[in-house]
């Protein structure tokens, strides 16, 4: 449906999910940075404003063996950020 939002985004913005394969010997690092993440959320959540971001979305999946990070990121009017580990 053109022009319409479903769910509890705004009018206008628009997400892009991406995903970016972990290399194979790297899952200890990503565990490590993902736990930094959270150890500083508030120092995360501080740059939301100077991105011009409400919400960032990072989550990882193991997949037949494969880990992947993937990144939610939300922009107005189309335009998307887009940054992965």
């Amino acid at each position: 449906m053109e022009g319409t939002t479903r769910g509890s985004l705004p009018h206008g913005v628009r997400t892009e999910l991406s995903r970016a394969r972990i290399q194979p010997g790297l899952s200890d690092d990503a565990d490590s940075w993902m736990q930094m993440l959270n150890d500083r959320r508030d120092e995360c959540v501080a740059t939301f404003a100077r991105d011009r971001m409400a919400i960032e979305i990072l989550f990882r999946e193991r997949r037949d063996g494969e880990d992947s990070f993937y990144s939610v990121i939300p922009g107005r009017e189309g335009r998307t950020e887009r940054r992965l580990a």
